[in-house]
């Protein structure tokens, strides 16, 4: 069994706003990055003046940002496993943009060397104690009677019992561990558009 000393393990649940949990050390980070495009946003497009629109690649940009956020915070990341998605999204839009996000992150992980794993959906709501197709306040529900902070983010909730089912490969649990809340955040872009 590989050993967790002094590295992190992070679980996404990979959306326009991605769920985010961090295990390192004693202790569990969470919370929810902010990938939503920036409306009525201006660039330059060649020598064109700004044109006002929104710029389509933003919000994979910004989960690019965010990972390295991540990377920088907590050098030594183990793994980066993530909740994946087989053909249950709600428009094709929708799975083009989870397509992206997780392309971006797969993207990002093989340039540093960080092995990703996968974990399907039924998998992580079963490992909740759930049926594999629950409704995501089932899966509050089921994280609060654990003992977890009354309400907690969706989203922060799906990533860290990801984060959980992740963790039985190294013989840890999210239990036990002190939590600490990122909230949501938003990703700057400014510095990366010129």
């Amino acid at each position: 069994m590989p050993s967790l000393d002094g590295v992190a393990v992070v679980f996404l649940d990979i959306a326009t706003t991605t769920g985010v949990a961090v295990m390192r050390g004693p202790e569990i980070f969470y919370g929810v990055m902010d990938l939503s495009p920036i409306k009525g946003a201006s660039h330059r497009i060649g020598c064109v003046a700004e044109a006002e629109a929104s710029i389509p690649g933003v919000p994979f940009l910004k989960m690019e940002i965010g990972l390295e956020s991540i990377w920088v915070r907590y050098k030594g990341i183990q793994c980066l496993a993530y909740e994946e998605i087989h053909g249950r999204h709600a428009s094709q839009a929708a799975a083009l943009k989870y397509g992206g996000f997780r392309g971006v992150a797969l993207s990002w992980a093989a340039n540093r060397a960080v092995p990703c794993l996968p974990y399907g959906v039924a998998a992580i709501k079963l490992h909740a104690g759930c049926k594999g197709n629950c409704p995501k306040s089932d899966m509050i529900v089921a994280i609060e009677a654990r003992g977890a902070p009354e309400g907690l983010p969706h989203d922060a909730v799906d990533a860290l019992w990801g984060l959980d089912l992740c963790l039985q490969d190294y013989g840890e649990t999210i239990w036990g561990h002190e939590w600490r809340s990122w909230g949501t955040w938003g990703i700057d872009i400014g510095e990366h558009l010129s």
